[in-house]
């Protein structure tokens, strides 16, 4: 399928005013085309009664929506990926605290031994007064 114009096969690269002149006027001449067949788009009818501008339109909607749900999709892609990040910081966060209070529990054990070791202290020597 050409794209071009057979005009357009011959431009002479020596000749370069002339060449963009060739360009300038195929891409005005093509520009009309389009222009053309845009306002006479909706005149077009396919077999099935359905316009070819309404079946642009429908096309073009439903492009629109497959954008907006992919910017949807990325967007909760996101926020997932913030959701997890944040999940792990819970997790650490949690197992941080597990271990100040195992820590916690071993001070507690410390001291309550170290109470039991001093309540027997100040009962020997209750006892050792009370003897002298």
């Amino acid at each position: 399928m050409a794209v071009f114009d057979k005009e357009l096969d011959h431009i002479d690269p020596e000749n370069v005013p002339g060449s963009l002149r060739k360009l300038e006027s195929y891409i005005a001449y093509m520009r009309e085309r389009l222009e053309f067949n845009n306002t006479n788009l909706t005149k077009t009818l396919s077999a099935s009664g359905t316009s070819t501008a309404e079946m642009v339109l429908v096309v073009a909607a439903l492009k629109s929506s497959v954008q907006a749900l992919t910017s949807s999709v990325s967007g909760i892609d996101g926020q997932i990926s913030g959701l997890q990040s944040s999940i792990e910081a819970v997790n650490s966060s949690i197992t941080s605290l597990q271990c100040s209070v195992s820590a916690a529990n071993s001070n507690i054990t410390a001291l309550q031994s170290s109470l039991s070791a001093l309540t027997a202290r100040v009962a020997a020597l209750e006892a050792a007064d009370g003897t002298t």
